[in-house]
């Protein structure tokens, strides 16, 4: 058979290492966890970049066609949320894949000395870090390293320099494969190179974390997770919100009688408009009420109900509690011929802290709002064209939310001692970007606990979403050294030790429940302890993606330079 038979045959060879990507992803997320896969993922793709006689742009679009399968089906979620949104999401993840192929193949054509165990890191993790943190505002979610937090020792890299210094070493040690396939083909021999990278792969993720755990106070937090579908969520009535509140109020009193130190609600579940004093200033004092139909009858509930039932339920239980719920600043109610309108300067997604019936003094306001969730990036400069745009795709919702400024730490006064707290929201502990700034004030720390409060209802009934979610977190603990207590609506709540390792997750009588409400109590080993990447940061992946970008423009004058030697032809 001759060769160029065969260089047509291999076509296909780059669709193939997209759904082998696709495979390895999906068989080593959850749920079932297969997480060695996720250390040979690349090689699929790495293969198929890599094959003889083919064209960059091509082979990058058959690997985005292969990839797709993964996204469609960890992105699944999205659909409900916004119809018109799920697609062009899928072929955008899928398209990063393509574009790793399809760089890898051209600057391997163009400098085939280069070696793959510096290429290969460079394009992927650069590549992961320019989605993860810079392009539209960042969305860290599926990245090839993400089920290696179940590794006995992937924590221990992650506090050395993140997510992004493990996701290298992993596209390193593929690059290095093909290196050694590479120099045996040449040489005839077995190099090596491929037992030393047998033995650091074995070493780094199979050799279970020996460093002591970190010597601090212990204290018992308690979660009320919630289960409010998000379809209830957007459209409650007030019959609905005052169920809610009384099945919240009892499930905070079950925490209560744990006696622990904290109990923390989930985002934005509180029921009513605002906690927000000048908020509820403005309701009483235009007298709103809201008229409630019950079997006995109808009756008149004040505006400001859910409020003071809450604080009335702080001085009963005399516990602190985190409270997610939307901070109105300005609100301004006016009476018109079209009915009773809200108007505001500001409205943010925020954490109240409520002890003694009363708000503490800080407030957090998300400060990185949810790309496509909670704004439009870019388009959100032109309100116009961005309430059209969401009319369009996603009925019924308002991205009308004010990005936070304030770094605020919570300080909790226990008997146990004062506990700082920080609290991202939702989609902010996907950014280990993020979640370093919030903990952090360059390599001093600022919090003894991370606490995260998501409405993980927008992910309807995909439970996948939800652990992929919780791993995320995971992450964060491992790289920050400090633990995280997270808080979901819907599930899946968790207490997450310095380590990255589940101490106790979904409710206490069901563990790694979801789409259930309940309890969750455990006890948390508090630290402070810097890491290594407390101190550098993502200095990993911007490492990576400015070794991307040389690569990129080494590889394309390269091609300008022997092309314009095989246009000028043999002196």
């Amino acid at each position: 058979m001759s060769s160029a038979m065969l260089a047509r045959m291999t076509w296909f060879l780059p669709l193939a290492g997209g759904m082998g990507y696709s495979a390895c992803m999906l068989l080593a997320g959850p749920p079932l966890g297969w997480w060695p896969l996720s250390l040979v993922a690349l090689a699929p793709l790495v293969w198929g970049a890599l094959r003889e006689g083919g064209r960059f742009w091509r082979d990058g679009l058959l690997a985005t066609v292969g990839a797709v399968p993964l996204w469609a089906v960890t992105q699944s979620w999205v659909h409900e949320v916004s119809v018109m949104g799920y697609v062009p999401l899928v072929a955008a993840l899928a398209l990063c894949v393509g574009a790793f192929v399809a760089l890898l193949g051209g600057v391997a054509r163009t400098m085939p000395r280069l070696a793959l165990s510096l290429a290969v890191p460079a394009l992927w993790t650069g590549l992961e870090f320019l989605r993860g943190e810079i392009l539209c505002g960042g969305y860290a979610w599926g990245f090839v390293v993400h089920p290696l937090i179940d590794s006995p020792g992937a924590a221990l890299m992650a506090s050395k320099g993140g997510v992004y210094l493990v996701s290298a070493f992993v596209a390193m040690l593929v690059g290095m494969a093909f290196d050694v396939r590479r120099a045996r083909r040449a040489t005839g021999r077995v190099q090596w190179l491929a037992v030393v990278t047998a033995f650091v792969m074995s070493v780094v993720f199979f050799v279970p974390d020996l460093r002591r755990p970190p010597a601090g106070r212990s204290v018992r937090v308690a979660v009320v997770q919630t289960n409010i579908p998000q379809s209830n969520k957007i459209a409650w009535t007030i019959e609905e919100e005052l169920a809610a509140m009384a099945r919240f109020e009892a499930l905070t009193r079950d925490a209560a009688a744990q006696r622990p130190a904290l109990i923390v609600w989930p985002e934005t579940m509180m029921p009513g408009l605002s906690l927000e004093p000048s908020a509820l200033a403005e309701l009483r004092a235009k007298g709103l009420f809201f008229r409630v139909h019950e079997a006995a009858g109808e009756r008149e509930v004040d505006a400001d109900e859910f409020a003071k039932r809450l604080f009335a339920l702080s001085r009963e239980i005399g516990v602190p509690m985190l409270v997610g719920e939307e901070a109105w600043e300005g609100l301004r109610i006016r009476d018109g011929a079209d009915g009773i309108r809200f108007e505001k300067d500001h409205r943010f997604n925020s954490v109240y802290l409520v002890r003694g019936g009363a708000l503490g003094l800080e407030r957090y306001d998300k400060m990185s709002l949810t790309p496509f969730g909670e704004v439009m990036p870019y388009v959100r400069h032109w309100p116009a064209l961005q309430q059209q745009l969401l009319d369009l795709a996603a009925t019924g919702m308002a991205f009308d939310l004010s990005e936070g400024q304030r770094r605020a730490v919570f300080t909790i006064e226990t008997s146990e001692g004062p506990i700082r707290a920080v609290t991202p929201i939702c989609f902010e502990s996907t950014s280990a970007g993020v979640c370093r700034t919030l903990a952090y004030d360059g390599g001093t720390p600022r919090t003894d606990l991370v606490v995260i409060v998501t409405n993980d209802g927008w992910f309807g009934d995909s439970d996948l979403a939800r652990a992929q979610h919780l791993q995320m977190a995971r992450w964060r603990a491992a790289e920050l050294g400090v633990p995280v207590v997270r808080a979901a609506n819907t599930g899946i709540s968790a207490v997450i030790d310095a380590r990255g390792r589940v101490v106790a997750s979904g409710i206490d009588s069901q563990p790694g429940a979801a789409r259930v409400d309940g309890v969750l109590t455990a006890e948390v080993t508090l630290s402070d302890q810097p890491t290594f990447f407390a101190r550098l940061g993502n200095a990993a992946g911007w490492f990576c993606l400015s070794g991307g970008v040389g690569l990129g423009i080494a590889a394309a004058h390269r091609r300008r330079v022997l092309a314009r030697t095989s246009l000028a032809g043999p002196a």
